[in-house]
Parts: structure tokens; C-alpha cells; sequence
């Protein structure tokens, strides 16, 4: 099917907080071990926590149909507890790179655990060098875990492009959050959406004439949201999206077209 299950066990039995893992990290489902939870296919980190224990946290990627268990031990703690939740930072440099280059990410926390995305190391301090899988905006973000509690913090790096090309052409950087599948429009004089035929899965860079173009995002349980950017010659520029849960307090309207002023290269 299109689900998978876990079962979730700690000794002792204690708190175990499900985060999914899409591009930071989001909570999911709370429940007290042992526990069988079904979830949608994708990659999850559990964070374990009981009063007078240090915390845990494990990773697991679900692939649809599969059954994976995932059993923690947890240490007792022999001094007194810190109360409050950990200190965290993150710093990445430099800020701006060209594409194939690599960044130094710096964390730190007083945390007992810790994750950085989506290097994907488990860790509550140190230095470690990544090389961005894409061009564009690349964040990275850093959880730590004490007491039942958790923080996070952010930094990010510009990852510049190879130029297009045709100088004549512009590029557009397109992101969402979740990834998700996007088909391109270009807008007519008159406003209409006319498909271009193309489609892809961000994030992903585009080079196309100058105009105007509209990218309409559509994942699986998330509103469909469209936005739109005037290009010009040479010119760079960025969408990224963070799409609403369907049902969700906050989803936006299913269609909301708006012109994106940022330029990140004047080009």
C-alpha cells in the first residue's frame, strides 16, 4: 500500500515525539513506547525522552509497505538535570559559492543528541565540509535534544549557477518544502496560463526566454499552489514554496498567483 508501519520501543518505556524529515523537522505523531504507528513513506527521526534519562533520537526512511522497528536503551542520568531547552547555533561559510564548491558547517549545542540536515549527521558539536546538491538557496538546520525538549536553528549558503547558455536567456531557481512535482506556464499578454510542456521535481534550475512565467506546485496531501516571475535577459531568480498541508489552518488558497520581485542577480 501506500503507508508503512514502525514500532517504537524503549528501555525504559518513555515519550517518543515522531518527526518527519522534510528539509527541517516536523512533528508528526507523540505517543509512550511500546507503540506500532502507521505513517506515510518518507524519512523520520524519533526522539525519545524520559524524566531522569538523557534523551535519543534515531532515524529511519519508510518505503511504502515496509515495516521497520526501531529499540532505544536509555541511560539514566547520574547528575542534575538541566532544566530548559539546549542551546543551539549553526554557522555556514562561506555565504555565497559557485556550483561543485563546498561550505564548513559549525554546530554547537549543550544538547544530550543533536541532527544536522540534511547533512544528515548525528551530532552536538563540531565542523564538517558538504558540497550542495543544488544551485540556489541551500539551508541547512540543526535540532538538539534535552529533557523532553528540543531547538533548532538555521543558516544557509547561495549556490550559484553555471550561466546559461544563451546570455539572451534568463534562469529561474525553483524550490518547495516538501520537494514536490511542478509544471511550467508561460502567462500571455491577456493573463492566461499557457502550459509549456515542461515538468519537473524541484528543485531544479530552468533557463527560458524572457517574460513572464507561471510554476504550479502539486504534491500528495499538500495544497496546489502556483507562483509567477517576470524574467528578463540574463537575469536569476528564486522561487521557493512551502506548501500547506491540506486541511491545514494556515493552506492558502488553492490557486494564488503573485509576481515574485526577488532578483538574485541582476545579471
Amino acid at each position: 500500500g501506500d503507508s508503512a508501519q514502525v514500532f517504537l520501543f524503549s528501555d525504559p518505556p518513555s515519550t517518543a515525539r515522531v518527526m518527519a524529515v522534510e528539509g527541517a523537522l516536523i512533528p508528526v505523531d507523540e505517543v509512550q513506547t511500546p507503540e506500532t504507528l502507521i505513517l506515510r513513506p518518507g524519512a523520520y527521526v524519533v526522539h525519545f525522552s524520559k524524566p531522569g534519562f538523557t534523551d535519543a533520537i534515531e532515524g529511519i526512511l519508510l518505503g511504502p509497505g515496509e515495516f521497520e522497528a526501531v529499540s532505544v536503551e536509555l541511560d539514566s542520568i547520574r547528575t542534575q538535570p538541566i532544566e530548559g531547552p539546549p542551546s543551539v547555533s549553526i554557522s555556514v561559510a562561506p555565504d555565497r559559492i559557485d556550483a561543485g564548491a563546498s561550505v564548513s558547517v559549525t554546530v554547537h549545542s549543550d544538547g544530550d543528541v543533536g541532527l544536522l540536515l540534511p547533512i544528515g549527521i548525528f551530532t552536538v558539536e563540531g565542523t564538517y565540509s558538504d558540497v550542495p546538491d543544488h544551485d540556489g538557496t541551500v539551508v541547512y538546520s540543526f535540532a538538539a535534544f534535552r529533557g523532553g525538549r528540543w531547538a533548532w536553528a538555521a543558516d544557509s549558503v547561495f549556490v550559484l549557477p553555471a550561466p546559461p547558455a544563451d546570455p539572451d536567456q534568463g534562469q529561474v531557481l525553483v524550490f518547495s518544502n516538501p520537494p514536490s512535482n511542478v509544471e511550467m506556464f508561460e502567462i500571455s499578454a491577456s493573463g492566461q496560463l499557457v502550459p509549456t510542456g515542461m515538468t519537473a521535481r524541484t528543485p531544479f534550475t530552468v533557463e527560458h526566454a524572457p517574460g513572464a512565467l507561471a510554476f504550479t506546485f502539486r504534491e500528495p496531501g499538500y495544497v496546489e499552489t502556483t507562483r509567477a516571475v517576470l524574467l528578463g535577459a540574463g537575469q536569476l531568480k528564486e522561487i521557493n514554496v512551502d506548501l500547506a498541508p491540506v486541511g491545514s489552518p494556515a493552506a492558502p488558497p488553492a490557486l494564488e498567483l503573485t509576481v515574485e520581485p526577488r532578483e538574485v542577480d541582476p545579471g
